[in-house]
């Protein structure tokens, strides 16, 4: 069985900017394409919204983020639609903002 350290051995004889190329790289690999919600989808969303600011449910956002999810949690306080964005209260009472077209699901926790 061969044991290869990988670029261990290798990066020695790398310059820093061969290292941070291949850093680059990688991270580049584990990137995802954005989820494309249908109509159907969006409803079910903009439902599970409404639910949770009309009984005051906490909701978690799954977002897109330069190829990466990220997850906000917290209560909706109020939806603008000029700016296509919500606005978020998080549990350490902080206040963020969501943007609509970085949404790929939204949870409601109880």
């Amino acid at each position: 069985m061969i044991r290869d350290r990988g670029n261990k051995k290798w990066v020695s004889l790398m310059l820093p900017e061969h290292v941070e190329m291949i850093k680059q790289i990688n991270i580049d690999l584990d990137k995802q394409e954005k989820p494309i919600l249908d109509e159907d989808k969006i409803q079910e969303l903009e439902t599970r919204v409404s639910y949770s600011m009309k009984c005051n449910l906490p909701i978690d956002f799954k977002i897109w983020i330069d190829g990466f999810e990220k997850h906000i949690s917290g209560h909706v306080q109020s939806i603008d639609h000029i700016q296509k964005r919500f606005k978020l209260r998080d549990m350490n009472d902080n206040v963020k903002y969501v943007n609509f077209d970085v949404i790929a699901d939204i949870t409601i926790m109880d």
